[in-house]
């Protein structure tokens, strides 16, 4: 005779006169447990080249409605290329970083990360992830890169691990690989 496994359901809540919770409830137990909800986190991307855009549809940093309570600003987008975080276009970043550091100093809560790769940008990711030292070698890049520039840190954007992009290689062992990468970053 089968037996029934315990469900776990989970549901969130938020009345006007609680703060939002998460909560789980056991089937085996009909016992409840409530997590609190992180914060809202509300995160916007600024792509570099927005500073060359014609015909009235130029945007600077400085144009980013930050009363909207944006949380994160992800910076796109940062090149692996060689095997190292590098930026894109020094020209653009000539522009941006400036602006960056002074929407900071206006919104001292604002985290602005560096989002490396894209689509156009993701072909270095493969080789970078291969090895522990490769991965090594990208994390110590990209750490140097967010002190020096003034960023909170970064946002991976690999478009694919495994599969094709615009312009990656890819291998069988990227799924695997990013996951190690990530941990590289985190035990950092």
């Amino acid at each position: 005779m089968p037996t029934e496994s315990p469900t776990t359901l989970t549901q969130f809540t938020n009345t006007p006169t609680e703060s939002p919770t998460f909560d789980t409830i056991n089937t085996a137990t009909n016992a409840p447990t409530s997590y609190p909800l992180p914060q809202r986190v509300l995160v916007g991307y600024y792509p570099q080249w927005a500073i060359y855009r014609e015909n009235g549809r130029r945007y600077d940093i400085s144009d980013i409605p930050t009363s909207i309570g944006l949380t994160h600003l992800n910076y796109a987008f940062i090149n692996v290329e060689e095997g190292i975080c590098k930026a894109y276009d020094a020209n653009a970043e000539s522009v941006n970083l400036p602006e960056m550091a002074a929407l900071r100093t206006a919104n001292p809560g604002l985290k602005i990360m560096a989002s490396l790769g894209g689509w156009t940008l993701s072909a270095g990711f493969s080789t970078a992830a291969a090895t522990p030292e490769s991965r090594a070698t990208l994390v110590e890049s990209c750490l140097y890169l967010v002190e020096r520039d003034g960023f909170d840190g970064i946002d991976l954007d690999w478009e694919y691990p495994g599969k094709a992009g615009n312009t990656n290689d890819f291998t069988a062992a990227d799924k695997d690989n990013f996951t190690l990468l990530l941990k590289a970053f985190r035990t950092r």
